[in-house]
């Protein structure tokens, strides 16, 4: 599925959230959900990202 959406071409205006949002999902579908260790280091990796998820949904909740 994340090789769907990163095909897809967002608007300019939300290409860098869309990307930040796609690493984020592709973060977490690389690492065992059970190794806190891991799980840690992708919420640490993310932990600024709330703004670019906010963007991509916002943007979602206005188009779709």
């Amino acid at each position: 599925a994340i090789a769907e959406l990163r095909q897809l071409d967002p608007p300019d205006e939300l290409a860098e959230d869309y990307g930040v949002v796609i690493d984020g999902f592709q973060a977490l579908a690389d690492i065992d959900m059970t190794d806190e260790e891991a799980l840690a280091e992708v919420q640490e990796e993310f932990a600024g990202a709330e703004g670019a998820f906010s963007a991509v949904q916002g943007f979602l909740d206005e188009e779709c």
